[in-house]
């Protein structure tokens, strides 16, 4: 599985969020783990076509980001895809939850 698919488009990633994958230990896995059983961020405003996702584990909390956009092959074949611009690990504190 080279580019796992979430809802029917594929995970693709820019240079900016495979280096804070690398640096936090995370893989493309763990993404898909994340925006399959994850739920949405508090308090995340994003602009339309942009989905953000958090996992609780433990006492810190995985933040991933996907964008909605297109992938243009050197063929001219276009592809619509998700693309990963930010991953993060946090520390979980309740009062950033507004319920």
């Amino acid at each position: 599985m080279l580019f796992p698919e979430w809802q029917g488009k594929r995970i693709d990633l820019i240079k900016r969020a495979h280096r804070e994958m690398e640096d936090l230990g995370l893989d493309i896995l763990n993404v898909l783990t994340v925006l399959e059983y994850g739920y949405d961020c508090p308090a995340a405003k994003r602009k339309r076509g942009t989905v953000e996702r958090c996992l609780r584990r433990n006492n810190k909390v995985i933040r991933i980001v996907i964008k909605e956009g297109e992938f243009v092959y050197p063929d001219g074949y276009v592809e619509n895809i998700w693309w990963l611009i930010h991953a993060s690990i946090e520390t979980f504190k309740p009062e950033r939850l507004k319920i």
